[in-house]
């Protein structure tokens, strides 16, 4: 990676604003912009606030229509031949006031925080129901997609629990409870990312390589370790720094060891070329569990 050859592109909707700071990039229209992406592990909304400077009028209008329609943040962000999605959420609000000469838009977003505080069910299902079928049901109500849920299930360690339930049964009421109620009963831990739910069996990362966390790879600064364990690290922006995959960290101040990322704070600023990071906070992993 490089200081150069930045790229940062939002789409609400179907309109789509970019940053290229090599101007030679995919986007029509390059804008300046910031934002900041929080994401985690834990079965909570991840948020987005952003702001783009200088949008013309129209576009100023057509984003202010839109706050109340219920339509889709996405921000996808890196260097140039790696780039991928940091987030996607629904518009939660935004608004435009002039700083000086500057247009601002501020925009905020959450992934699925309404459905997770206000989406219920209320179902009854016969003894031999799958376990399929009922998650399905729970997310339908939810309004969330399935994400790699059906492969998780199918595919992962099921000593805990069968993948039916012998006896008749009853999900009524918060349909996150409902959720967390079911994935746990099969030894499954999940969050929301991207709109789509992701499941992991309990203590293990997403399938996937490794991700090499060095000097040479992005890493900046130092790791530190806190009273809680946890492993705090800045990097130049990666998207395939995810809440859930696993890394390999190495560094003078700490062992080289295997760590699951468990929340990531995205930090975009187009303001002086500074900052491209995302932070990262990540437990320590035992790759013997797991097969990398």
């Amino acid at each position: 990676m490089t200081l150069w050859g930045r790229q940062f592109a939002i789409t609400v909707d179907d309109i789509r604003f970019g940053i290229d700071f090599m101007n030679d990039g995919p986007y029509a229209e390059t804008l300046g912009g910031q934002f900041q992406v929080s994401k985690t592990l834990e079965p909570e909304a991840n948020t987005a606030n952003l702001a783009i400077y200088n949008l013309n009028k129209d576009h100023r209008r057509q984003l202010n229509m839109l706050a109340s329609t219920g339509v889709f943040v996405e921000i996808e962000a890196g260097y140039i031949g790696n780039t991928g999605r940091i987030y996607r959420g629904w518009l939660r609000d935004v608004y435009s006031q002039k700083d000086g000469p500057t247009w601002v838009t501020a925009i905020s977003s959450g992934d699925s925080e309404d459905r997770l505080a206000k989406a219920r069910t209320n179902r009854a299902y016969a003894a031999g129901t799958q376990v399929d079928d009922i998650l399905k049901d729970v997310l339908d109500d939810m309004g969330v997609g399935l994400g790699n849920a059906l492969s998780a299930i199918r595919t992962g360690n099921l000593r805990e629990a069968g993948r039916e339930f012998i006896n008749a049964c009853v999900v009524s009421g918060s349909s996150k409870k409902q959720l967390e109620r079911l994935l746990k009963s099969i030894g499954k831990e999940w969050s929301i990312q991207d709109g789509e739910l992701q499941v992991i069996d309990r203590g293990t990362c997403l399938p996937g390589p490794t991700i090499r966390i060095d000097s040479t790879t992005g890493m900046v600064g130092s790791p530190t370790v806190g009273n809680d364990g946890i492993l705090r690290f800045r990097s130049l922006l990666n998207h395939e720094i995810v809440p859930g995959r696993a890394l390999q960290v190495k560094s003078s101040e700490v062992s080289e060891a295997y760590y699951r990322a468990e929340r990531c704070e995205y930090t975009c600023d187009t303001a002086g070329g500074k900052d491209w990071y995302v932070d990262v906070e990540a437990a320590l992993y035992v790759p013997a569990l797991y097969a990398f």
